[in-house]
């Protein structure tokens, strides 16, 4: 398992839109939890992986995320 905490520095953002400014500030802090396992057969030579995750932000936002691998040595 893992836990992180993220912050994203993002510089302001200025448009200008029929002559009025639109500023929007993209800062926020959060942060992301993860598990993952692994499952290893035939004295090592073959194995499957999982992990899965879900972050959220300071805006209200959240996003999942997954992997899925296998390993096989010769």
């Amino acid at each position: 398992g893992s836990l992180d905490a993220l912050h994203e520095f993002s510089a302001e953002t200025e448009a200008t839109v029929g002559g009025t400014s639109l500023k929007a500030s993209a800062k926020s802090t959060g942060v992301r939890l993860g598990l993952g396992a692994e499952h290893g057969w035939g004295d090592g030579r073959y194995a499957v992986a999982g992990s899965a995750s879900y972050a959220t932000g300071g805006r209200g936002n959240g996003e999942f995320g997954g992997s899925l691998n296998l390993t096989v040595r010769f």
